[in-house]
Protein backbone atom coordinates (compact mmCIF):
# COMPACT_ATOMS: atom_id res chain seq x y z
CA UNK A 1 0.00 0.00 0.00
CA UNK A 2 3.07 2.27 1.11
CA UNK A 3 4.46 2.01 -2.99
CA UNK A 4 0.70 2.62 -4.40
CA UNK A 5 0.79 5.60 -2.27
CA UNK A 6 4.87 6.82 -3.33
CA UNK A 7 3.35 6.08 -6.68
CA UNK A 8 0.67 8.61 -6.60
CA UNK A 9 2.46 10.68 -4.76
CA UNK A 10 6.02 10.76 -4.67
CA UNK A 11 7.87 13.18 -2.80
CA UNK A 12 10.58 15.39 -4.25
CA UNK A 13 13.63 14.12 -2.54
CA UNK A 14 12.56 10.89 -3.44
CA UNK A 15 13.14 12.12 -7.38
CA UNK A 16 15.82 13.84 -6.15
CA UNK A 17 17.60 10.62 -4.87
CA UNK A 18 16.80 8.68 -8.05
CA UNK A 19 18.21 11.28 -10.84
CA UNK A 20 21.17 10.77 -8.24
CA UNK A 21 21.17 7.14 -8.34
CA UNK A 22 20.98 7.74 -11.81
CA UNK A 23 23.75 9.92 -12.72
CA UNK A 24 25.88 8.21 -10.44
CA UNK A 25 25.43 4.66 -12.34
CA UNK A 26 25.78 6.28 -15.33
CA UNK A 27 29.61 8.11 -14.29
CA UNK A 28 30.39 4.37 -12.80
CA UNK A 29 30.87 3.28 -16.19
CA UNK A 30 33.79 5.14 -16.23
CA UNK A 31 36.85 5.00 -14.43
CA UNK A 32 37.97 8.66 -13.54
CA UNK A 33 36.38 9.81 -10.00
CA UNK A 34 36.73 13.31 -10.95
CA UNK A 35 34.08 12.63 -13.40
CA UNK A 36 31.36 11.50 -10.88
CA UNK A 37 32.57 14.15 -8.51
CA UNK A 38 31.47 17.15 -11.24
CA UNK A 39 28.39 15.39 -12.57
CA UNK A 40 27.12 15.12 -8.57
CA UNK A 41 28.05 18.71 -8.19
CA UNK A 42 26.57 19.64 -11.31
CA UNK A 43 23.16 17.86 -10.22
CA UNK A 44 23.06 19.52 -7.15
CA UNK A 45 23.34 22.82 -8.09
CA UNK A 46 20.38 22.01 -11.01
CA UNK A 47 18.51 20.90 -8.22
CA UNK A 48 18.69 23.43 -5.94
CA UNK A 49 16.56 26.29 -7.52
CA UNK A 50 13.94 23.51 -8.35
CA UNK A 51 13.85 22.34 -4.57
CA UNK A 52 13.59 26.44 -3.87
CA UNK A 53 10.70 26.72 -6.42
CA UNK A 54 8.37 23.76 -4.66
CA UNK A 55 9.11 25.95 -1.39
CA UNK A 56 6.70 28.40 -2.43
CA UNK A 57 3.40 28.81 -1.19
CA UNK A 58 1.57 29.72 -4.23
CA UNK A 59 2.86 26.96 -6.46
CA UNK A 60 2.19 23.89 -3.55
CA UNK A 61 -1.74 25.10 -4.66
CA UNK A 62 -0.97 24.31 -8.23
CA UNK A 63 1.47 21.08 -6.95
CA UNK A 64 -1.93 20.18 -5.61
CA UNK A 65 -3.87 20.13 -8.25
CA UNK A 66 -1.47 18.66 -10.57
CA UNK A 67 -1.04 15.93 -8.56
CA UNK A 68 -5.36 15.08 -8.34
CA UNK A 69 -5.16 14.93 -12.44
CA UNK A 70 -1.94 12.49 -12.24
CA UNK A 71 -4.10 10.23 -9.38
CA UNK A 72 -7.07 10.11 -11.66
CA UNK A 73 -4.22 8.92 -14.49
CA UNK A 74 -2.72 6.84 -12.12
CA UNK A 75 -5.52 4.72 -11.02
CA UNK A 76 -6.93 3.76 -14.18
CA UNK A 77 -6.67 0.19 -15.99
CA UNK A 78 -3.99 1.16 -17.56
CA UNK A 79 -1.98 2.48 -15.15
CA UNK A 80 -2.77 -0.55 -13.14
CA UNK A 81 -1.51 -3.19 -15.66
CA UNK A 82 1.51 -1.26 -15.86
CA UNK A 83 2.19 -1.21 -12.20
CA UNK A 84 1.08 -4.68 -11.79
CA UNK A 85 3.94 -5.76 -14.35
Amino acid sequence: MAQLLQTLHPEVNDTLLLSLILVNLACSLELVITRTVKWNFLLIFLWLPVLGLFQLPYVNIAFDHILTVLRIIGTTRVCSAVRSD
